[in-house]
């Protein structure tokens, strides 16, 4: 019937299309987009911990497993990694200089196939420097449910008021 009436075919637009399997790209993205609605907001934020607490604990416990082969990592002042391989050999390589002290979450907000995460981080360094900043990941979600995606924001802790006593601070 669908492949006989043309006029049936355009009133149904979309479910007539997939039914006769010639959805479109941005049919595929939106399937794809639906299914990640269906990962709940609690699995995003079980796997977002999982990653802080590999850092506080200085072992890799899954990243392969919650990272997209091809994930797309970008640190907040600057590095980016390529790849769940370099994410890891990044994760080793810094664990042997320091260490993670605290990566706090404040907040989760969920949109589609995204996760915003704000965040408190401090490390000590083994030559006895270290850093403490607060922050904010943009994390992508694969619609296997993996991290495709990870930009992070920093914010120095140490603020001011320039103008608080009328005067301009440095």
């Amino acid at each position: 019937l669908l492949r006989r009436c043309p006029r049936f075919r355009t009133r149904t637009g979309f479910i007539g299309r997939r039914l006769l399997g010639f959805a479109g790209r941005s049919e595929k993205r939106d399937a794809a987009v639906e299914a990640l609605k269906v990962m709940d907001a609690e699995r995003r934020e079980r796997i977002v911990r999982r990653w802080f607490d590999m850092w506080v604990k200085g072992t890799d416990t899954g990243i392969a497993e919650i990272f997209s082969p091809d994930v797309h990592y970008i640190e907040s002042w600057g590095p980016e990694y390529r790849g769940a391989g370099e994410v890891k050999r990044w994760f080793d390589e810094w664990n042997t200089r320091g260490r993670v002290v605290a990566w706090n979450i404040g907040r989760y907000m969920h949109g589609e196939d995204r996760t915003v995460v704000e965040w408190f981080f401090e490390s000590r360094m083994n030559d006895g420097g270290g850093d403490t900043f607060d922050g904010v990941s943009l994390v992508g979600w694969t619609p296997e449910g993996k991290i495709g995606f990870v930009k992070e924001f920093g914010c120095n802790v140490d603020r001011y008021d320039p103008y608080g006593d009328g005067d301009e601070k440095p």
